[in-house]
């Protein structure tokens, strides 16, 4: 069953394909792993029965993950009247919500907010950022993911929306911009940086249409279940590689 959406903004048209919802699922092996990437960096242990709140929740999948496997609740809010829509009934609300519209019951409400492959998509992510850290509780931790190293934008980016991909050092410029002492702020996808090499080339002979589906859902349930034994075994061995083909970003409030 769908979750109930709580309309606080009227739904907009987003800067992301609808088809990534349908193919981003947690049973997808870089959703997985992203997770796991996250829960290397152990901020959970330091809140007690946190409640998140998820900017950019899209259908749902880290609310899923958070809440079947943390003692946590996660509200989340998106535009994307489409995305919203694939949420199951989970323990936290949803909401249609345009974080500048700053509803009073939603500021100040939260031990943190998660940012998941969303500030890529923004012309001003600072601002975006610094706006969205008005929902948390003075001294609440920002979870950031974003896609890395401009060397590998492709035609994928340019489908999904992506503005730019991001170095450390642009985060920690973005963290300076928006007072977030920096916890933690690591690469990940190290095995996936000659695949990202490949999609580039391979997308250039694609069209429009299936860009997304072609460089982000794998052919197979095999291959699915490859990279995920591969990125977990990097997961696991790896718990801040030197190189990868995202970025792991937290930030606690000043």
């Amino acid at each position: 069953m769908s979750k109930k959406i709580i309309e606080l903004s009227t739904p907009e048209v987003v800067d992301m394909a609808d088809d990534w919802y349908v193919h981003a699922t947690t049973s997808h092996f870089w959703i997985k792993s992203r997770y796991r990437a996250l829960k290397n960096c152990a901020i959970f242990k330091k809140i007690a029965k946190p409640r998140f709140f998820e900017i950019g929740c899209g259908n749902g999948a880290i609310i899923n993950q958070f809440e079947g496997d943390l003692d946590a609740v996660v509200d989340g809010c998106d535009l994307n009247m489409f995305a919203l829509e694939q949420i199951k009934e989970e323990k936290g609300n949803v909401y249609c919500l345009n974080i500048y519209d700053k509803p009073k019951e939603l500021i100040a409400k939260y031990d943190g907010i998660i940012l998941m492959d969303v500030i890529e998509h923004i012309d001003d992510d600072a601002d975006f950022v610094r706006t969205g850290m008005s929902y948390s509780k003075p001294g609440g931790y920002v979870l950031i993911n974003v896609p890395a190293l401009n060397k590998l934008f492709s035609r994928y980016d340019t489908a999904a929306g992506h503005k730019r991909r991001y170095t450390k050092k642009m985060l920690r410029e973005l963290f300076d911009k928006c007072g977030l002492e920096e916890v933690r702020i690591q690469y990940w996808g190290f095995s996936l940086l000659p695949i990202a090499l490949i999609r580039k080339v391979v997308l250039a002979f694609v069209s429009k249409e299936n860009i997304i589906a072609t460089g982000f859902k794998p052919p197979t349930s095999f291959v699915n279940k490859l990279f995920n034994s591969i990125l977990k075994l990097e997961n696991g061995l790896l718990k801040s590689p030197p190189i990868g083909t995202s970025l792991i970003a937290i930030g606690k409030i000043k």
